[in-house]
């Protein structure tokens, strides 16, 4: 016993050596920032739907990156009870801090940006005290449409008569419109302005579908990043690809499977570089298919989906 006890006051007298080390100058102790989760905003009548998968904080200091940090979700007794990152600020005094809204592009952890269409959330002369914990509640928006250079190629949100998916020529069925009053898998975060959700069904002789859009024009292809966002809820997995109309005739590109979700989930995809590799190509089609097997039956809901750029 006398001997773990030794160990245990080893341990902690090696801890409070390296928290003494000095970080930077004659600073010992940081200062913290906690980070709230972000709020997100839209005018829903030219940006569409406020849904969003912000999951991280890039933060800079004067100008300086810091880092990307993950915002967690913290539950208790299955209730979610706080959203927040905690991170060692290595200066003290006033300092500008910027904070750009992250996610994770296509879906995957390794794939993490600060979206480029959201702007950062700006904060000047902000004192850091070393010690001491600040608590800020991030929020952002797209950038504005009237500045120009901010483009919404597509929004498809289900709410008009005329679909922007159409049955594809090997589909064994379309997309149709639900409505949340009597559907409830259907989207209902914003009841003042949406009514509907995409839905296909999927059983029976029913096996595949695939729905794509009209052509799509005069899309930039010079690296730009060009995202689909797209919100769904599934019972299978699903495919988000483009057509394109190249030389060789229409082209098939596969850019990414979204797994099956109870939950309404977004994803944001980067088609981008699918568009620069094909910058001959007279027009583009997102596509969206999903296929079951024999005995099997699906549901896949969609909503929100935007087709977006910058200059």
């Amino acid at each position: 016993m006398k001997k773990s006890h030794n160990i245990f006051f080893l341990l902690a007298a090696v801890l409070l050596l390296t928290s003494c080390t000095k970080f930077k100058g004659g600073q010992e102790i940081p200062a913290y920032m906690c980070v709230k989760a972000w709020d997100f905003t839209t005018d829903y009548t030219r940006e569409g739907a406020d849904t969003h998968a912000i999951t991280d904080v890039w933060i800079y200091i004067d100008g300086n990156f810091q880092g990307c940090y993950e915002i967690r979700k913290k539950y208790e007794a299955d209730s979610l009870i706080d959203e927040s990152v905690t991170v060692p600020i290595l200066s003290e005094g006033k300092h500008d801090v910027t904070l750009y809204p992250g996610v994770k592009l296509n879906g995957i952890s390794s794939t993490r940006i600060h979206y480029p269409f959201y702007q950062p959330f700006k904060i000047d002369d902000h004192e850091f005290t070393p010690g001491e914990i600040d608590t800020v509640s991030p929020s952002t928006m797209y950038y504005d449409i009237d500045e120009g250079f901010m483009h919404f190629k597509m929004k498809e949100d289900f709410e008009s008569p005329q679909l922007q998916f159409k049955k594809a020529s090997n589909s064994d069925t379309t997309v149709t419109k639900v409505n949340w009053r009597d559907d409830p898998n259907a989207w209902t975060g914003d009841p003042e302005h949406s009514n509907y959700s995409g839905h296909v069904w999927l059983g029976d002789s029913t096996r595949y579908f695939c729905i794509a859009t009209d052509p799509i024009y005069n899309l930039p292809n010079e690296g730009d990043y060009i995202l689909l966002e797209i919100d769904y809820k599934c019972d299978v997995e699903f495919e988000v690809g483009l057509y394109a109309k190249t030389q060789n005739g229409m082209e098939t590109f596969e850019l990414v499977y979204l797994r099956p979700t109870n939950e309404w989930k977004k994803n944001y995809i980067n088609i981008g570089p699918t568009v620069t590799d094909n910058q001959t190509a007279s027009y583009f089609k997102v596509f969206i298919s999903g296929t079951i097997l024999d005995g099997e039956t699906a549901d896949f809901y969609f909503d929100n989906i935007k087709l977006i750029y910058r200059d």
